[in-house]
């Protein structure tokens, strides 16, 4: 525990700076409080127990044990130094985890959490972190990052401070506020190089391959190789704003480079509608650039982050889904050295809510000959109405039907032969009694082409007890004969394709019978079914030939 603690509060409203004699710096004066030694005041303000004995000299002390209350010490600025202190979590989003000094445990990070120096910060996958340093100076931590706070101190007395953050892997990105006194001190270090800020906006990162980039967007950043295993090559290099350098797997610090211009984010869609993740593509890599730095928040500073990610090439980015609202994007360019540039932001709304039903028919490309279309989806949970939009363009400019009150997801329609693209939203009913509409599942292509011709009507004949099927042939088609002794064709003596235009059912049974003709073309689509022709077929006279027996005229004499 910090010796501070244990010392009086009131100290603080004691102490105040005073002239010493000619040829000395101005002198901290601490006006001693009852039952404070020598020793105490020391550990307090100096850091250093053991420099009691030049205080006492300094201040002519005879019992640095037993001191009345209200005299003053003084203690030569040069002494004072600053105390352990706290850095403080303010934003923490997906895995972040805090290790601290003297805990086995590793703990999830909480908004508020102080954390004294030594603390081990490791930042997972999905992780994001944000910290606010004693001098007020804010430090973000991205995915896939490890650093320790390896010293964190301020004096409040000469208000100085002092930072060091020891980088293991990954990345940081800091504002450092102006130092209002030389002494003050804000460091990363990392295992090849140092990098020492005066007040700037700047990063540092840990390369996959060992090497270290440090860049400058505002201020003025000194970076130092610490030339691995072999010293005598340190170098020390003074970055400008739009300024970066590379200290490579060996420890040599290269030549200050421009960073990558910020990138061009107008085709990333300003809308994105997918429930189950964010992915669209980022801009194609140009030039030197070798990939981007993303960040999503919910404030226009970007500092409210809840996703980030390091995407190389121009690959497409996909991260978790996030709900509804509106967003701001961050995207910066990193070049073949690692070298980040300046971030490109724009605004960003997710609507994905009511989830998009899933289509059923017509099915994706699918070719369907006839004039009725039948659409048919699924209903998502929630979902009171359904928007079907039925359109002769992929990009629904030109709609054949756009209709937003079904009850149900399925809907009938007549259409022209020709290419359609179709597509449904969920509408649902919110809290107010207004309807919300959600995005529009993917569009959908089907091809509509003209069907066979219906049928030819069947002409019948059964003058010799036999039933007698007949029709006008269309060269090219076959054609699906189909006989039944009930109207609606639930139970058939005949079904059969054939190219023949006529068929004969000998000696049925005598009774009452239906016959209907279809059209299939040589592909195998079919048309509609001819109108159905009933046709009554009797019993007959049969010699021992069985052969029909008729009358002069020629007629089938009917069995009585």
């Amino acid at each position: 525990m910090p010796l501070r603690l244990l010392l009086p509060l009131a100290w603080c409203a004691q102490a105040v700076f005073a002239q010493t004699p000619s040829g000395f710096t101005a002198d901290f004066v601490h006006t001693v409080q009852a039952g404070e030694t020598l020793f105490g005041i020391a550990a307090h303000f100096t850091g250093k127990p053991a420099l009691w004995q030049e205080l006492q000299r300094f201040n002519r002390v005879p019992d640095p044990m037993r001191m009345p209350p209200g005299i003053a010490i003084r203690i030569p600025r040069a002494l004072l130094a600053p105390q352990p202190t706290y850095a403080t979590v303010i934003h923490s989003s997906g895995d972040v985890r805090i290790r601290r000094p003297m805990h086995n445990d590793a703990e999830p990070a909480q908004a508020g959490q102080p954390l004294p120096e030594g603390s081990r910060i490791d930042v997972g996958s999905d992780g994001y972190l944000r910290l606010q340093m004693s001098d007020g100076s804010i430090t973000r931590v991205p995915a896939n990052s490890s650093l320790e706070l390896s010293r964190v101190r301020s004096q409040e007395v000469t208000h100085t401070t002092e930072t060091r953050i020891d980088l293991k892997a990954g990345r940081i990105d800091a504002d450092v506020r102006p130092r209002e006194t030389k002494d003050n001190r804000f460091e990363v270090e990392t295992p090849l190089a140092v990098a020492s800020v005066r007040g700037t906006t700047f990063g540092v990162e840990v390369q996959a391959g060992g090497a270290v980039t440090g860049e400058v967007t505002k201020g003025v950043v000194a970076l130092r190789g610490t030339g691995g295993a072999q010293p005598r090559r340190k170098a020390e290099a003074t970055l400008q704003a739009g300024q970066g350098a590379q200290v490579d797997a060996a420890g040599r610090l290269g030549q200050p480079r421009p960073l990558p211009d910020a990138p061009d984010l107008a085709a990333v869609p300003d809308v994105l509608a997918d429930a189950t993740a964010l992915h669209f593509r980022l801009p194609m890599p140009g030039g030197d650039v070798a990939g981007h730095h993303v960040r999503i928040a919910r404030d226009a500073g970007l500092e409210d982050v809840v996703r980030n990610a390091r995407v190389p090439g121009g690959a497409e980015l996909r991260l978790a889904a996030l709900e509804d609202g509106d967003y701001t994007l961050g995207v910066r360019a990193f070049d073949t050295l690692g070298l980040t540039g300046r971030e490109a932001t724009r605004a960003l709304r997710i609507k994905a809510q009511p989830v998009a039903p899933l289509i059923q028919q017509p099915s994706p490309d699918a070719v369907l000959h006839a004039s009725a279309v039948e659409f048919v989806c699924t209903r998502p949970e929630g979902s009171a109405q359904f928007r079907l939009q039925v359109a002769r363009d992929a990009d629904f400019q030109d709609l054949a039907i756009d209709i937003d009150t079904l009850e149900a997801c399925q809907h009938v329609a007549t259409l022209a032969p020709g290419r359609y693209h179709w597509r449904v939203a969920s509408i649902r009913r919110l809290p107010t009694g207004l309807a919300d509409q959600g995005p529009f599942g993917a569009g959908q292509r089907f091809d509509l082409q003209a069907p066979p011709p219906a049928g030819p009507p069947p002409q019948t004949r059964n003058d010799d007890g036999s039933l007698q099927v007949y029709w006008a042939a269309v060269p090219g088609y076959r054609y699906r004969a189909q006989v039944s002794p009930d109207e609606g064709f639930a139970t058939l003596v005949y079904d059969e394709l054939q190219q023949a235009a006529d068929l004969r059912l000998v000696h049925p049974p005598s009774g009452t019978y239906f016959v209907r003709i279809q059209t299939v073309d040589p592909a195998g689509n079919a048309g509609a079914f001819s109108t159905v022709q009933r046709v009554r077929v009797g019993t007959v006279l049969r010699d021992t030939d069985g052969n029909t027996v008729r009358d002069a005229a020629g007629q089938p004499i009917s069995r009585q």
